[in-house]
C-alpha cells in the first residue's frame, strides 16, 4: 500500500515508517523539517502545513492510507482540532480508504482512570485533552473509516508485538505501559487488516 505518516520525526511515527518499509508499504513521511529523517528506499520525505487543506491534498493524491501519530505539549496550537480539519476534506477529495489516528490515551472516554493518574492528566493535559476531543467529535461526524488508537503509558521498548485492548471501563494505572514500537505494529496490522473501523481501542502491553 502506499501510506502517508503525519508526525513522522517523532519517536511512534519513526518506528511506524521502519515497520512499514519492513512490511513492504511505501511511505510518503509528512514533516516540518525534512533533515530530521533519513532517506531510504520507498521513502519520501514532503514539507507541507499540516493546516492547508490544498497542499494536504496534493500530497495524499494517490495514497491508500493516512496515518497520523500527531501530538503537541503546546495547548494553545489547538493541533489535533486545527489538523483534522483540513485532513477530512484532504481524505474525502483523494478517495482514501483509511484514516488511523494515535492519541493520549486520556481522552479515551470507555476506560476509567486511577485517582493518581486522572488527578495528573488533569493537571498536565487538561488543555491539549479538550484539543484531542475536538479532533475526535470531527471525526466522528465525518464520513471517514477511521481508528483511533489510545496507547496507554508510553516507553521506548522493543517491539514485541504483545498487544491487548483494554477492556471497556477497565481501570487504567500508571502500571499499564506499551512500546512506542508495538503502537506502530498496532496500527499496521489494523490498516492491513482493516480492523477496528470507528472504533476507539485503548492498548497495552499484554
Amino acid at each position: 500500500m502506499k501510506i502517508v505518516v503525519l508526525g513522522a520525526s517523532g519517536r511512534t511515527g519513526r518506528a511506524l515508517i521502519e515497520q512499514a518499509l519492513i512490511r513492504g508499504h511505501l511511505v510518503t513521511a509528512l514533516v516540518r523539517n525534512t533533515g530530521k529523517l533519513a532517506p531510504a528506499n520507498n521513502l519520501t520525505i514532503v514539507r507541507s502545513d499540516i493546516f492547508n487543506v490544498e497542499e494536504l491534498t496534493k500530497v495524499f493524491h494517490g495514497h491508500d492510507a493516512v496515518l497520523s501519530t500527531l501530538g503537541s505539549n503546546n495547548a494553545k496550537l489547538h493541533l489535533i482540532e486545527r489538523s483534522t480539519k483540513a485532513l477530512i476534506p484532504a481524505i474525502q477529495q483523494n478517495g482514501i480508504k483509511r484514516f488511523i489516528a494515535e492519541l493520549s490515551f486520556g481522552a479515551a472516554t470507555n476506560i476509567r482512570f486511577s485517582h493518581l493518574m486522572s488527578g495528573g492528566m488533569r493537571l498536565v493535559l487538561g488543555g491539549i485533552l479538550k484539543d484531542q476531543a475536538a479532533g475526535i467529535r470531527l471525526l466522528k461526524t465525518s464520513q471517514l473509516n477511521w481508528t483511533i488508537v489510545f496507547p496507554v503509558v508510553l516507553t521506548n521498548g522493543v517491539l514485541t508485538k504483545r498487544v491487548r485492548i483494554a477492556s471497556d471501563n477497565e481501570k487504567v494505572g500508571v502500571r499499564y505501559k506499551i512500546s512506542r514500537n508495538d503502537v506502530a505494529y498496532f496500527m499496521l496490522e489494523a490498516l492491513e487488516q482493516n480492523t477496528y473501523v470507528r472504533q476507539e481501542p485503548v492498548i497495552c502491553s499484554s
